[in-house]
């Protein structure tokens, strides 16, 4: 665990955060897993005693689990969760501070976050699913489903819509870790294939 104090270089913005983060890191070959897990919860309060022009607290946990099946595959999930509470009525939160997600390291069938919401959330829940294969020596693929929410008010948790999308990716293997491309179809609309390309797998 650790404990920061930090202060944003942006000199029209400034931007003061005291920081409480846990880890804890269970993963077997970080950069190609294979089994064991990742638990993360960061505790954020921006403003107030510190100073700075912002004044909010900012909660967000994060959990990964890989399970090897059979002789070369393996099943990943994370779970994240997030919640900003302003603590100035004054003012409403800008679009920067708040949660994104859409594009290749949340919900895969979006190009981007500001293709599926550019004004962002307070309150953000995700589950991304993958099954990873081996298919021929340093060629492997990968069948995904990404689920994902944006919602300003916890009563809104009930009925916010689920934003969905699967896919499927094509990995090679590097000593610098795997190379991926991955296709995804936001709500199953193989109309709309949206193609990301980078390097390591997205959790």
């Amino acid at each position: 665990s650790t404990v920061e104090i930090l202060q944003s270089d942006n000199e029209r913005d400034p931007l003061r955060e005291l920081n409480i983060k846990y880890i804890s890191n269970k993963i077997r070959n970080p950069i190609n897993p294979e089994g064991g897990w990742y638990l993360s919860i960061s505790s954020s309060l921006y403003g107030t005693i510190l100073g700075g022009e912002k004044h909010y607290y900012k909660l967000q946990g994060e959990y990964r689990k890989y399970v090897k099946v059979l002789t070369n595959s393996v099943f990943a999930y994370r779970i994240f969760a997030g919640y900003i509470y302003n603590l100035d009525d004054s003012y409403a939160l800008d679009s920067d501070y708040k949660f994104h997600i859409g594009g290749q390291t949340t919900l895969r069938g979006w190009h981007s976050p500001d293709s599926y919401n550019q004004n962002g959330a307070l309150i953000n829940d995700m589950i991304n699913l993958e099954y990873r294969f081996s298919i021929w020596k340093k060629i492997g693929g990968e069948f995904f489903i990404d689920t994902g929410r944006l919602y300003n008010k916890i009563d809104q948790i009930t009925n916010t819509k689920i934003s969905w999308d699967y896919g499927i990716g094509l990995i090679y293997t590097t000593p610098l870790g795997p190379i991926r491309i991955d296709i995804g179809f936001p709500y199953g609309d193989l109309r709309q294939a949206q193609p990301h390309a980078s390097l390591l797998y997205m959790f």
